[in-house]
């Protein structure tokens, strides 16, 4: 008996071995940006394992939480485990080492669909977001992504604004996202409904908060509005540096 106790315990210490070769290897293309499926994954022996099935701190999609996003993801999955649709945090941002955040409302269709609240999601309001940060001079690195309102309250099909009330009732999550942030220097505020929430939340002294218009397309595209988003990201980003 010792001896099949011994084969298992060797087993189990090359399954773990081979599911750590997975993780590296689903988080190096992730950070390429390559596409990696639910359940994705490959050894190089040929073996496939669906590693969400093997280890519980992979994300919905198969992909690692690397070490600067786990506290953020693991707060998300609180939220899921109280029923609550809270897409996850994006790890090609800065978790938490990010020295900017940018507050929006509420997770939008998109993000419904992706599961993630990023830049790269396939909306316009993402790609204002990333193209802004970018010419501002922010590193992927420097951010981090959040809703005041971080649960869907809308649908794949239709996005929904939140009430003043919905707001408030999700203060005490936006608090305990910004206490993991132990980098922070600014906090950009994007839309008026983002802004309400402003108030009510508490940030360590030295931490500058900045207020702005939405990015959807209806703020984007009035050239005065995307001046003041512009000039407002710019601003932040000189925080950050100096």
């Amino acid at each position: 008996m010792g001896a099949r106790r011994g084969g298992r315990g060797h087993q189990a210490e090359e399954k773990e071995g081979l599911i750590d070769d997975l993780r590296a290897c689903l988080l190096r293309r992730r950070w390429r940006g390559e596409e990696v499926e639910a359940g994705d994954g490959y050894f190089q022996c040929g073996q496939i394992v669906h590693i969400a099935d093997e280890d519980p701190k992979m994300t919905e999609l198969g992909v690692l939480d690397p070490p600067h996003v786990l506290p953020l993801m693991d707060f998300v999955r609180h939220l899921r485990a109280q029923g609550l649709s809270v897409p996850s945090v994006d790890p090609k941002d800065g978790g938490i080492f990010a020295r900017a955040l940018f507050p929006q409302v509420t997770p939008g269709p998109k993000a419904v669909g992706t599961q993630f609240v990023s830049q790269d999601n396939p909306d316009w309001t993402a790609r204002n977001m990333k193209r802004t940060l970018g010419e501002a001079g922010f590193l992927r690195s420097d951010v981090v992504l959040w809703n005041v309102v971080p649960y869907c309250i809308g649908t794949i099909d239709r996005n929904k604004n939140p009430t003043v009330a919905q707001i408030i009732e999700a203060i005490p999550y936006t608090q305990a996202f910004i206490d993991e942030l132990k980098s922070l220097r600014v906090v950009v505020y994007c839309g008026l409904d983002a802004q309400k929430a402003q108030k009510y939340l508490r940030f360590p002294a030295g931490v500058h908060q900045l207020l702005t218009y939405h990015l959807s397309p209806k703020s984007f595209n009035h050239s005065r509005l995307s001046k003041d988003i512009q000039a407002t990201f710019k601003r932040a980003y000189d925080l950050v540096m100096h």
